[in-house]
C-alpha cells in the first residue's frame, strides 16, 4: 500500500502535518511488514492492482487521463472517467478529428482529418449532418454553367456540344451549317438533341456504311429494345456515321412496338386488362399494348360467336394481322371474363355543328357501331396548315377542332382520343350482352359458355360457376357420412372419430388410444365407439379439458404444521425460516436454535434465541448496526448525549467518551481550542530551546490492533530544500509500546510496536526539532490515546 494514500491528513499553522491512520486500518499486508518500503511512482497508469506477497501497486493498464474540455469529448466517446487505453482512439468535430493515446500513455494527441477531394466533374454536392461533402451528381462544366450528363448546348453558332457522363464534352460540327445565319439556340439543358433527320446522307455517311454495317446497326438497336425495354437516342455505335443512330433508333422502336404488340395479345388471351398499365413507351402516340389487346379480344369474341376467322373484315394492316392470327389460334378457347378497363374521366368534346358526338346504344342486340366518316361529316377541314388530328372548321378567325363519332377531344384541343363508351354509357348493351369498345365505337355480343364437369354457366353467361352437390342432393354419401363440396366435385368425409376403409369405402371407428398414445389423453385413455375417454390415477383428478390431470388437494386437510405443497399425487410441507421439518413425521415443524448452531458468525456481541429468529444485542456504548448483526459505536459527542461542561472538548472513544480541557502552560496563549502559542522568549539559546508552539491531539484505538501500524506523520508544512527535522518522544511511553522512525529528513512517523493487553490511557509529548537554515525551532505534539477493548 503506497503511503498516506488512505490517511487523514490533519495540518496545523505552517510548519507542522499530521496523518492520522483510521481506527483498525493496518499497514500489514499478508502479514507482510511493509514499513519503510518506498514504492515507485507509476507514471501514466491508469489502472492499478496490488497483488497478494507485495508492498508496491502494480500497473495494469497504461493510458491518458483527459482533462479541460477533452473530458467530455472523452466521455462521449465511451471512455469511463475520461480514462483513454494506450494505443486507442476516438473521433470528435464529426469525424473529422482523430485522438489518439500514444503506446506508452501520456497525453492525448489530436490531428485533423482531411477530408477525400470530389471528381473533377462533380456539379452538385451535398453535406452530410456529420462528415465530409459526397457528390450527388456528375456533369460538366461549361462557360459557368453546370451541366448534367447527357444534355446538349450551343458552343458556336454552328457547333454543339454535348455533355458525356464521364465529365467531358463532345463537340461537332453541325453539317449543312450557315455561320452567317443566325441558328435557333439549343438550351443550354436540352437533353438528347434530335439527330438531322429530313436530310440527305452526307458523302462521309455514304463511304462509311454499307449493308453489313447497318445490319449491325440496326441489331444493336433491336437488342437494346429487349433488354433495356426503352429506345434512348444515344444509342450510336462507336466510329459509325450518325445515319447508324438514326437506322439504329427505328430498328430499336420496331422491335420496341413488336414486344408491347405480343404483351397485349397475351393479355386479351389471359383475360387481363387491356388498359396499358405497364408503363411501356408510347410510340407515335399510339398505345400498341391497348391496340393489339383489343384486336386479339375482337378476334377471340368473334370466334366464340362461331364467325370464321378468314370472313372477318381486316379493320386496318397491324389490327387485322392480330385480330386473325387470335382467331385462327383460338382452338379451344373462350376467355372466362371480358377485360376489364381502368375507368378514364370523360372530357368534353368541342366540334361544329356537323361534328360528330359519342357512340350510343341501337336496339337491344347492341350491333356494331360505324365510325362516321368525312365526307359524313362535311369537308370542314381547315386550309392550309391543320393543327387537328381529326376534323378542323374555322368559326370566323379561330380554328376550332373536333373529332369523329366514337372518338373525344384531348385537353390540348387538338388531339382526339377514342371514347369507351363501355365505360360511359350506363347501358351499352341489352341484358345477357357483354359490351367491348373498339377504335371510335363499340360491340354487343352474348358469350356462350361451355363449362366443365361439375360447373355450370352463371347467371349472366360470363362465367362457370361451382355445382354444390351436398346442398342439392345429388352426391352419393350414406347417412353415415358428411357430403362437402369442393370446386368441380364433393367428396364423402366420416363423422369425428372415424375414417374411411380405402377398400370397402367405409366409416370404422379410430382408436385415438392407439393412433395418438401420449398425445389425448394425459394419464389413462379409454377407447368408444367414435371417441375416446380420459382417467386419472389414485391422487388426481380430471381436468375440466377432459385430458389432463389435476393434483388432489391433500393440504386442505391441514396435513402440516406450517407450510403445505402439493406434488403430482402428493404433497410436501414445508417450514418457515427459523424452523426445521421433523425427519420422523415429516409434517411437524420445530425452532432452530441459531445462536447454539453458528452463534459465532450471526452475532458481533451477543446472540438471543427466539422462535422462528434471533435477535443480536450490544454491550453498553454501542449500537445495533443496520445489518442488526454488527455493533456500532454509540458517537456521543455527536449525538450530545455526553455530559462535558463547555469548558472541556468531547472526544469518542470505543463504548464511551471522554472530557478534556487544554491549559496552557505560563508564557503560553491558547490559540483554538486544541493550540498553545509561545508568547516571547529571552535570548537565542531560550528561543531555541522553548517549544514555539504545543499543539494537542486524540487518538482512540482498540486493544487488538494488529502492530506494527503508524498513527501519526509528522513533517513540516510547507517543506524547504535543506529542511531537517529530528524527532523524540519526552513524555508518557511507559512500556516502550510507542516508537519514532524517519523516512526522510524531513518525514518521520509515530507507530504502535507493542500493543497493550488492557484497555488505558497514554499522554504521549512527542518533539519535533525543525532546523531550516542553520536555525533550530522546537515543536510538542501531546497527544492523548486512549486505548479501548477489542473492537467489535
Amino acid at each position: 500500500m503506497a503511503e498516506g494514500r488512505d490517511r487523514l491528513t490533519v495540518c496545523s499553522g505552517i510548519l507542522l502535518c499530521l496523518a492520522l491512520v483510521p481506527r483498525g486500518l493496518l499497514v500489514v499486508v499478508g502479514q507482510l511488514d511493509c514499513t519503510g518500503v518506498e514504492c515507485p511512482e507509476l507514471r501514466h497508469c491508469i489502472e492499478e492492482t496490488l497483488e497478494v506477497g507485495s508492498c508496491c501497486a502494480s500497473c495494469v493498464q497504461l493510458g491518458c487521463e483527459c482533462s479541460g474540455y477533452m473530458y467530455y469529448d472523452c466521455l462521449r466517446a465511451g471512455h469511463r472517467r475520461g480514462l483513454v487505453p494506450a494505443r486507442a482512439s476516438y473521433y470528435v468535430d464529426g469525424g473529422s478529428t482523430e485522438c489518439k493515446c500514444p503506446p506508452g500513455g501520456g497525453d492525448i494527441e489530436c490531428s485533423f482529418i482531411p477530408c477525400p477531394s470530389l471528381p473533377e466533374n462533380c456539379i452538385r454536392t451535398f453535406q452530410p449532418q456529420d462528415g465530409c461533402p459526397q457528390c450527388a451528381e456528375l456533369g460538366c462544366s461549361s462557360s459557368g454553367q453546370r451541366l448534367p450528363a447527357g444534355h446538349s448546348f450551343r458552343a458556336e453558332p454552328c457547333t454543339v456540344c454535348r455533355c458525356l457522363s464521364s465529365g467531358s464534352l463532345s463537340c461537332s460540327t453541325e453539317p449543312d451549317c450557315d455561320s452567317v445565319t443566325p441558328t435557333p439556340e439549343l438550351s443550354a439543358f436540352q437533353k438528347d438533341p434530335p439527330g438531322p433527320e429530313g436530310r440527305a446522307p452526307s458523302a462521309d455517311d455514304r463511304r462509311a456504311l454499307s449493308a453489313g454495317s447497318l445490319t449491325s446497326c440496326c441489331a444493336a438497336g433491336r437488342r437494346w429494345a429487349v433488354e433495356d425495354g426503352k429506345c434512348p437516342r444515344d444509342l450510336l455505335i462507336s466510329g459509325q456515321p450518325e445515319l447508324c443512330r438514326e437506322f439504329q433508333q427505328q430498328c430499336c422502336l420496331s422491335a420496341l412496338e413488336e414486344l408491347r404488340c405480343q404483351e397485349g395479345v397475351r393479355a386479351a388471351t389471359q383475360g387481363s386488362s387491356c388498359s396499358s398499365a405497364s408503363g411501356g413507351e408510347d410510340l407515335c402516340g399510339l398505345d400498341v399494348f391497348k391496340r393489339c389487346c383489343e384486336c386479339c379480344l375482337v378476334g377471340l369474341q368473334a370466334w366464340s360467336m362461331g364467325l370464321a376467322c378468314d370472313e372477318i373484315p381486316a379493320p386496318g394492316l397491324g389490327c387485322g394481322q392480330v385480330l386473325a392470327g387470335c382467331c385462327t389460334e383460338a382452338d379451344g378457347h373462350v376467355p372466362a371474363t371480358s377485360p376489364r378497363r381502368e375507368p378514364r374521366r370523360p372530357q368534353e368534346t368541342v366540334s361544329s355543328e356537323s361534328g360528330g358526338g359519342v357512340g350510343r346504344e341501337n336496339g337491344r342486340n347492341g350491333p356494331t357501331q360505324t365510325p362516321r366518316t368525312p365526307e359524313e361529316d362535311g369537308d370542314t377541314r381547315c386550309p392550309g396548315d391543320n393543327p387537328c388530328s381529326q376534323l378542323c372548321h374555322r368559326e370566323q378567325s379561330a380554328v376550332v377542332c373536333s373529332c369523329f363519332t366514337g372518338y373525344q377531344l384531348m385537353s390540348d384541343g387538338r388531339t382526339c382520343e377514342d371514347t369507351n363508351e363501355c365505360e360511359h354509357l350506363s347501358q351499352p348493351c341489352a341484358e345477357g350482352f357483354n359490351c367491348i369498345n373498339t377504335i371510335g365505337s363499340y360491340s354487343c355480343f352474348q358469350t356462350i359458355i361451355s363449362c366443365d364437369r361439375g360447373y355450370q354457366a352463371s347467371d349472366d353467361h360470363t362465367r362457370c360457376v361451382d355445382i354444390d352437390e351436398c346442398q342439392m342432393g345429388i352426391h352419393h354419401c350414406n347417412n353415415k357420412q358428411i357430403c362437402r363440396n369442393t370446386p368441380g366435385s364433393y367428396r364423402c368425409d366420416c363423422q369425428q372419430g372415424y375414417h374411411m376403409q380405402p377398400y370397402s369405402r367405409t366409416c370404422v371407428d379410430i382408436n385415438e388410444c392407439q393412433r395418438y398414445r401420449g398425445r389425448v389423453c394425459a394419464q389413462i385413455c379409454e377407447n368408444t365407439p367414435g371417441s375416446y375417454h380420459c382417467s386419472c390415477g389414485a391422487g388426481y383428478r380430471l381436468a375440466e379439458d377432459g385430458k389432463n390431470c389435476q393434483d388432489v388437494d391433500e393440504c386442505a386437510a391441514g396435513a402440516c404444521s406450517q407450510e403445505c405443497a402439493n406434488v403430482y399425487g402428493s404433497y410436501q410441507c414445508y417450514c418457515w425460516p427459523g424452523y426445521s421439518l421433523n425427519l420422523l413425521d415429516r409434517t411437524t415443524c420445530e425452532d432452530i436454535d441459531e445462536c447454539s448452531v453458528v452463534s459465532a458468525s450471526l452475532c458481533t456481541y451477543r446472540c438471543v434465541n427466539s422462535p422462528g429468529s434471533f435477535t443480536c444485542t450490544c454491550p453498553e456504548g454501542y449500537v445495533l448496526a443496520q445489518n442488526r448483526r454488527n455493533c456500532k459505536d454509540l458517537d456521543e459527542c455527536t449525538l450530545g448525549t455526553h455530559n462535558c461542561t463547555g469548558a472541556e472538548i468531547c472526544f469518542n472513544i470505543q463504548g464511551g467518551f471522554k472530557c478534556l480541557s487544554f491549559v496552557c502552560p505560563p508564557n503560553y496563549r491558547k490559540v483554538g481550542q486544541t493550540q498553545c502559542e509561545r508568547l516571547s522568549c529571552q535570548g537565542y539559546v531560550e528561543c531555541q530551546m522553548v517549544p514555539q508552539r504545543i499543539t494537542y491531539y486524540q487518538l482512540s484505538f482498540p486493544t487488538n490492533v494488529r502492530v506494527p501500524v503508524d498513527i501519526f506523520r509528522i513533517s513540516p508544512s510547507p517543506v524547504y530544500v535543506g529542511d531537517n527535522i529530528l524527532l523524540g518522544i519526552t513524555r508518557g511511553n511507559e512500556g516502550l509500546h510507542f516508537a519514532i522512525r524517519r523516512v526522510d529528513p524531513y518525514t518521520g512517523f509515530v507507530y504502535l510496536q507493542l500493543p497493550p493487553r488492557q484497555p488505558r490511557e497514554f499522554l504521549l509529548d512527542v518533539e519535533m526539532t525543525l532546523i531550516r537554515q542553520g536555525r533550530a525551532t522546537k515543536f510538542i505534539i501531546r497527544i492523548h490515546i486512549f486505548v479501548t477493548g477489542p473492537s467489535l
